[in-house]
């Protein structure tokens, strides 16, 4: 059981719409999401932040001096809840990204699992938030738990790591006092400081969810007493008939999607499917996140994208080694993402049926992951991957509520519970695309008609284009000097890794490959040059006369170093 369970309510400056002391939803129909059942002609009554009392609309009085808000032809659901976020975002540059939190709640979200909060100022931050909840000054979603990340080194993302069982205890340690719910594992951690995390968490009361490590099978997970899997980490490689192979040469899923496909072993998934039920480890699959990938994502669906519209530039701009993956990948590499990602839906499906408890959840926080919307293209993906839309509906809403062990107050459209609520002009369990058409959203108790929605979305575009004039011009693409970018032609080694670079002239074009990835690159002037329509630069150092000797490529936080070797 979470011990913090920070409750809170945020906003991008915009200020809430008053505080309704009584609130009735008139006539409307509730959806029962614990089994589907259809409450019709109800009047649903708030009082302040809880739900005080739900009857026939012709037999429950309204009292006097309630704002009524006549609610026929509306299907009322609990709040929707993002089980996978990272709004501090702490690989960006400007966390904690306070733009984003109202697209949540515009978009039904009334509540987050926040995956990486770090321990102080930024759990401070949450602390105040909260303060800033119980007085009604801001909007945006609840955050149900807030976790902080650790690896094993080198680690994947800017975090904290741990070799040992000593240091794992270290570690969580520093996170008692720290305001912080739950420790999110992390893909580098070695068994010994994977199970000394494990233990030391256990013994603090604080719980671990993350990634399973690459380390061990995810029965091993399980085992542990992990409480949720996210992105079906390590899963595709347990259920392979080479899994020891894959580990011991270290293969994940994403290195060779076409052996981890092509060496599924149903019986064998299906025998974990039954751990995982039995010891009640939650998966959040992320499944949009996922899809990125495939070879369905196309470049101009992914630029079109409504919620791109409200990404800020300087996020968006980090995005373009994306678009070289998508553009640049092979059709093979890409038929092979996408069974992938086929094989992907059908385990979640599978899971689903054998009684793996499932969480909805995004990865925001990843390029083309947004605030809210993809939440929604979420609950599209469990349906397409085999649940039914009552059970989709339960992975947003009643079933965030027994994981965080919160039924008494979240959940269910139901008296006494907090209210959450979103108002929907279309009933989600025949579609669950109805989840989209959104007539009204109650936070805690306040009311935002789809007006007050619409004007909270472009709120956030206004505060965009305000940040975009405060900042310094770009440096402008230059023509290329062909002449010049001859002379950085040539193979080069990564000084840290060994790695190797081929750097090559074509087509007018100047690019680096790296194996099968590639960046192409645009001058910005003399020996500066950036990866397309990206902020991440390449600076050459050029001899005054022949080749290069080398060059550095800094993604604004990580600087390589890169030597010729040819």
């Amino acid at each position: 059981m979470f011990r913090h369970l920070s409750l809170l309510l945020l906003a991008c400056g915009l200020a809430a719409p008053a505080a309704s002391q009584s609130l009735a939803l008139r006539n409307a129909t509730v959806v029962d999401v614990t089994d589907g059942t259809l409450l019709r002609g109800r009047t649903v009554l708030i009082n302040g932040p809880r739900i005080a009392a739900i009857g026939p609309a012709d037999a429950l009085p309204v009292p006097p001096g309630t704002t009524v808000v006549e609610a026929e032809g509306a299907f009322v659901i609990p709040g929707l809840w993002d089980m996978h976020v990272h709004t501090f975002n702490n690989n960006s540059l400007q966390p904690p990204n306070t733009w984003t939190l109202p697209l949540y709640l515009a978009n039904g979200v009334t509540g987050v699992r926040d995956m990486w909060v770090k321990p102080g100022a930024q759990a401070e931050q949450v602390r105040t938030w909260q303060q800033e909840l119980d007085a009604g000054s801001f909007v945006g979603p609840r955050f149900g738990a807030i976790g902080t990340l650790v690896d094993g080194p080198p680690p994947i993302q800017k975090s904290d790591t741990v070799s040992t069982a000593a240091e794992a205890a270290a570690f969580v340690a520093t996170l008692a006092e720290g305001g912080i719910d739950f420790v999110k594992s992390y893909s580098r951690l070695s068994p010994e400081a994977y199970h000394g995390l494990v233990a030391a968490a256990r013994a603090a009361g604080i719980e671990v969810a993350g990634h399973g490590p690459n380390s061990l099978s995810t029965f091993e997970v399980a085992e542990a007493g992990q409480r949720s899997i996210e992105h079906l980490t390590g899963v595709h490689e347990t259920c392979s008939s080479q899994e020891e192979a894959l580990r011991a040469e270290g293969v994940q899923a994403f290195d060779e999607p076409g052996r981890v496909v092509s060496t599924f072993d149903p019986a064998k998934c299906a025998s974990l499917y039954a751990r995982l039920a039995e010891r009640e480890v939650w998966q959040v699959p992320t499944l949009i996140t996922n899809r990125v990938w495939t070879a369905d994502a196309r470049i101009e669906d992914l630029l079109l994208d409504e919620g791109r519209l409200y990404t800020p530039t300087w996020e968006a701009a980090e995005w373009g080694w994306v678009e070289s993956f998508l553009a640049w990948t092979p059709p093979d590499d890409r038929a092979a993402y996408e069974a992938l990602y086929r094989l992907e839906q059908r385990i979640v499906g599978e899971m689903h049926a054998a009684g793996v408890p499932i969480l909805a959840g995004t990865d925001f926080g990843n390029p083309y992951i947004y605030p809210g919307f993809s939440l929604l293209d979420e609950l599209g993906e469990l349906v397409e991957s085999g649940l039914s839309p009552l059970a989709a509906l339960q992975a947003a809403t009643l079933d965030p509520a027994r994981y965080l062990d919160r039924t008494d107050d979240l959940g269910t459209v139901s008296e006494g519970r907090l209210a959450d609520l979103v108002l929907l002009d279309a009933n989600p369990l025949d579609d669950i695309e109805h989840v989209r058409q959104i007539r009204a959203v109650v936070m805690n108790g306040r009311l935002f008609t789809s007006d007050d929605l619409a004007r909270m979305k472009q709120e956030v575009l206004v505060g965009h284009y305000r940040e975009a004039l405060t900042q310094p011009a770009p440096l402008g693409v230059q023509p290329l000097d062909e002449a010049a970018a001859e002379r950085l032609v040539g193979a080069y080694r990564d000084v840290d890794t060994g790695n190797e670079a081929e750097v090559v002239l074509d087509g007018g074009e100047l690019r680096a490959a790296f194996g099968d990835w590639v960046d192409a690159l645009e001058p910005l002037g003399g020996s500066l040059f950036r990866v397309t329509g990206t902020n991440v630069v390449y600076l050459f150092q050029p001899e005054p006369e022949g080749p290069a000797r080398g060059f550095e490529i800094n993604d604004g936080d990580t600087v390589m170093v890169f030597e010729r070797v040819r």
